[in-house]
């Protein structure tokens, strides 16, 4: 947008009316934020923020939580913690062929185990 001696004048009395940025922007058909620059280089009277805090009435903030200073870990030098084998797993029972089995060829099965350990 250009910005000549009208639409100046136009912000000036709107921003006068105490209009927000916003309603300003929507009736000169222009963003929010070129109203807020334009007014800055302006020098127009500053607006009270449109949020509304009451000091009093707020709760009091609780304390910061205090952080740790120094090794959160404990030293390398102590002994490890000892840690249970894992369980011992068993083979499955054997199952009784079926007659169509018979005449398939064998199939090979890998059993993979897996234990986690916990430290």
């Amino acid at each position: 947008m250009e910005w000549n001696e009208e639409s100046i004048g136009r912000i000036r009395a709107l921003w006068a009316e105490g209009l927000s940025t916003a309603e300003i922007g929507r009736r000169m058909g222009v963003s929010k934020n070129a109203i807020v620059g334009k007014a800055h280089r302006l020098n127009l009277p500053a607006r009270p923020s449109p949020i509304r805090r009451d000091r009093a009435a707020a709760p009091p903030r609780p304390p910061a939580v205090r952080r740790v200073v120094g090794p959160t870990l404990p030293p390398l030098s102590e002994p490890a913690a000892t840690v249970a084998p894992p369980p011992v797993l068993t083979a499955p029972r054997p199952v009784a062929p079926s007659p169509q089995a018979a005449n398939r060829p064998p199939v090979m099965r890998t059993v993979t185990t897996l234990s986690l350990i916990h430290i």
